[in-house]
């Protein structure tokens, strides 16, 4: 099912197949009413995330109803600044901590404990991106995603104990443990999606004619021995990236980000600095 607009792109509603039957299982262990009040919460978790990205004129591809509640494709949030792409990430947790404030009952325990499982530093958690944004333009965009997913496969493992722990404890209750399963299953799926945005911001970057005085650089000093990969390492969010290469003590020639990320799409990626001076 879809929906469309006149002016909007048009936005593809999907319903996962599990969905329904876990409805009527839930209903079936008198958890029914529990149960929708967390897809509601989750709803307006995602539709958060949808309006603020509306806000910054993002376009949402794809919205998918699923048995842990709904999942937001927002397209080209790489093209957004950090601050814009910021408050596009924590617009889902900051109005469930919101909501929690104002709300009593079942669904404001709800809609705290889904702001903070969504702030955990982990793909593909909300927390997970804000510190892949935040560390990107630190530490250089593909070392923030190393970094994530390793943190990722340690919150997995932490909840997964702990879900062993409650199914003990608590029968039939293994929400920790369905947790940490579905962190292992989406880490790599995530990890794949954000390196190719990474490509796609930095090629798109590559075509544009932006003046130079606009532009925000970040050099770095390599020797002509720096290998591809060490310089695709440094790219960064918002900053354009300059390698000054140097031999025996002096600077011999720049090379732009640009030049890495063309080079990186030929054959040979682990070519040094200096293979890409002698090709142009």
């Amino acid at each position: 099912m879809s929906v469309s607009g006149t002016k909007t792109p048009r936005v593809k509603i999907q319903i996962h197949p599990t969905l329904p039957p876990v409805i009527l299982l839930a209903f079936a262990l008198g958890r029914g009413r529990e149960f929708l009040l967390v897809l509601l919460a989750v709803t307006i978790h995602e539709l958060s995330h949808v309006l603020v990205g509306r806000f910054f004129k993002l376009s949402v591809k794809r919205f998918v109803l699923t048995p842990l509640g709904e999942i937001a494709e927002i397209e080209k949030m790489e093209s957004l600044t950090e601050i814009p792409r910021l408050a596009v990430v924590l617009a889902g947790p900051l109005v469930n901590f919101l909501l929690f404030g104002i709300c009593q009952g079942y669904f404001a325990t709800a809609n705290l404990a889904l702001c903070l499982f969504n702030l955990l530093p982990a793909y593909p958690m909300d927390g997970g991106r804000f510190w892949h944004i935040i560390l990107g333009r630190r530490l250089g965009v593909l070392r923030a995603g190393r970094i994530v997913t390793r943190w990722t496969r340690f919150f997995a493992g932490l909840l997964i104990a702990a879900g062993l722990v409650q199914a003990v404890l608590f029968s039939y209750n293994i929400s920790l443990f369905c947790a940490g399963v579905y962190l292992i299953q989406n880490n790599r799926r995530e990890k794949l999606r954000l390196q190719w945005d990474f490509y796609r911001y930095f090629t798109a970057r590559r075509l544009e004619s932006i003046p130079l005085k606009k532009r925000t650089f970040k050099c770095f000093l390599f020797d002509g021995e720096t290998s591809l990969l060490a310089m695709l390492q440094e790219l960064r969010w918002d900053l354009y990236s300059v390698f000054l290469i140097a031999h025996q003590e002096k600077i011999i020639a720049a090379i732009t980000e640009g030049a890495v990320i063309k080079a990186a799409y030929q054959p040979g990626a682990g070519r040094r600095a200096i293979d890409l001076l002698k090709n142009d």
